[in-house]
């Protein structure tokens, strides 16, 4: 995502910004990276991380600009040698700043990071697409346009196209369909893809078998789907929830809430039958039908906001949610209790991608960025910093990720990540049976 629900949108009822992607069933937001065609993350989402995770936040949200100010010199239009970024809030610490201003010191010129940070992966989305339109520098410089003299009438300036934004895994697929974005030219110094990350990165997507090979996305961190729940509603049943089976325990009926993410929540229940988020024929799983129908039957209400909520409220016990999301409730309730199932779970991504009218002249500095949080001494501040895991440690060295780390963080241990996945894409047919199993369940909610 994806940060928080740091992208989200028609999922809840609301009109998305995006009608283009909603059609195909691409998220309208990273956080709430689970639709019928994909998943991210993501979109708001140490040493040790609870203890300040708080403090961070508010640095994150309230400095993040002056810091570029601070550190960088400046962030202005900036010049043809300076590097243009877009990402969510929260999701960009300074840490990362001063590496990017000592790697290009040590090239030889010392460049400035112009962030632009938006409240949601969902504007960023928007702003991809909006400049990959024909006329999206046509600004009126004299002012001519009447309207430019009337503050809630003034066209939007979309600014300089970015060398580079962050998106959620989610929104990939319909991104590159929608011509939003153009592949990296090559792999990035220093980020070697393994086998968890080349399949999301390059495989080839529905209406996307042409450009099978490409690079499409730099992973800049990623997280999990977990359970956060109230260990004192718990007590006197001597046992708290581990894995996603509990959620069918009769003592939970009505006391859960579960994303309002088809797949997320259809991809928990075929876990939970051993098979795979990305089940080609859903309908064919024997029981998956049953289960969904009893999941519904113990659920309190569906949310891709302020889920967290009713059970802070103790009206639910327990919640289905994004890492990201957990990890800032734990830091502000330690009431609350959360865990990894065992069984596996979903994983959701943030990445660095090339808006299509980006100039070529800034892909060395936009691959420099990219590259910085694959260091390993970058990667183990970065967790610290965004309620999240670098993107190196999902594969690969993970001596930093200490069991510290991995709770506060709500990280698989190696054994259950081998049991994760990312939500992919599906083809049409296979979206047509999530849909119709996800009507089915939701049918007697929603009469």
């Amino acid at each position: 995502m994806a940060v928080g629900d740091s992208g989200l949108g028609a999922e809840d009822g609301v009109a998305s910004p995006l009608p283009e992607l909603q059609r195909q069933g691409i998220p309208s937001s990273p956080g709430a990276t689970d639709t019928w065609g994909g998943d991210g993350a993501g979109d708001d989402r140490s040493n040790p991380v609870l203890a300040t995770v708080l403090g961070r936040r508010r640095w994150l949200a309230g400095a993040g600009v002056a810091t570029i100010g601070m550190l960088l010199g400046g962030c202005g239009g900036g010049s043809p040698g300076d590097l243009t970024v877009l990402a969510p809030e929260n999701a960009i610490p300074g840490q990362l700043l001063r590496a990017f201003r000592q790697a290009t010191q040590e090239r030889g010129r010392a460049a400035t990071v112009n962030l632009t940070l938006l409240d949601t992966v969902e504007l960023l989305a928007q702003r991809l697409r909006d400049w990959q339109r024909s006329d999206w520098s046509a600004v009126d410089p004299a002012g001519s346009d009447w309207r430019s003299w009337i503050p809630f009438l003034r066209p939007e300036r979309l600014g300089p196209v970015g060398g580079t934004t962050l998106l959620g895994q989610g929104w990939l697929a319909g991104a590159v369909q929608q011509g939003w974005l153009q592949p990296w030219s090559s792999s990035i110094a220093g980020v070697p893809l393994g086998p968890r990350w080349e399949p999301v990165m390059r495989s080839p997507r529905q209406g996307l078998a042409d450009r099978a090979g490409s690079l499409w996305g730099i992973p800049y961190r990623w997280g999990t789907t977990a359970l956060i729940y109230r260990p004192d509603k718990f007590a006197a049943l001597g046992w708290e929830p581990q894995d996603w089976s509990d959620l069918w325990r009769p003592e939970l009926r009505g006391k859960v809430v579960l994303l309002d993410r088809p797949r997320e929540v259809i991809g928990l229940a075929l876990k939970r039958l051993g098979q795979s988020y990305n089940h080609p024929n859903p309908q064919q799983v024997d029981g998956l039908a049953a289960a969904l129908a009893a999941l519904n039957a113990q659920t309190l209400t569906y949310g891709a906001r302020d889920y967290v909520q009713p059970v802070l409220l103790g009206d639910a016990w327990v919640a289905v949610g994004w890492s990201n999301d957990l990890v800032t409730a734990l830091g502000r309730q330690r009431s609350l209790k959360a865990v990894v199932p065992r069984s596996g779970t979903a994983l959701w991504a943030d990445l660095w991608v090339r808006p299509a009218q980006a100039t070529r002249d800034s892909e060395d500095l936009a691959a420099l960025w990219a590259g910085l949080a694959w260091q390993p001494s970058i990667a183990r501040d970065l967790a610290g910093w965004v309620d999240a895991a670098p993107a190196a440690w999902l594969e690969g060295d993970r001596t930093a990720m200490t069991p510290q780390i991995q709770r506060d963080l709500l990280l698989p241990s190696p054994e259950v990540l081998d049991r994760c996945e990312f939500i992919q894409p599906l083809v049409p047919e296979a979206i047509a049976q999530y849909q119709a199993l996800w009507t089915a369940m939701r049918r007697p909610v929603l009469s």
